[in-house]
This record gives structure tokens, C-alpha cells and sequence, in this order.
């Protein structure tokens, strides 16, 4: 999960799930959709199953 500047956790945003749902439309893997944003591989998996993407 992103942590904020004080590095507590918190809830992925709207604009990172638009931007890992683009990636992954544009081919890109889970690893290097974690390696291009700040969304864990654990949390792309989570965002594109929650989106049934996958």
C-alpha cells in the first residue's frame, strides 16, 4: 500500500488505479506497472482484479 510523507499507509487514489488500469491496457506487466508508479505489485494485482482486469 503507498505511504504518505509521515510513512503511514494509505488508501490507493483514483488517479493511480486510472493510471495502473492504462498501463496494464497498454501491455505492461504487473511487475513493471509496480516499477513505473507507486502501487506495490501486491496492490496492482488487487486494483486489476477489482477491476477484472486480469
Amino acid at each position: 500500500m503507498p505511504k504518505t510523507i509521515n510513512g503511514k499507509r494509505r488508501e490507493s487514489r483514483k488517479l493511480e488505479c486510472i493510471e495502473v488500469l492504462e498501463l496494464q491496457a497498454q501491455g505492461f506487466t504487473h511487475h513493471q506497472i509496480a516499477d513505473r508508479t507507486t502501487v506495490s505489485k501486491l496492490n496492482v494485482a488487487k486494483i486489476l482484479c477489482k477491476w477484472k482486469v486480469m
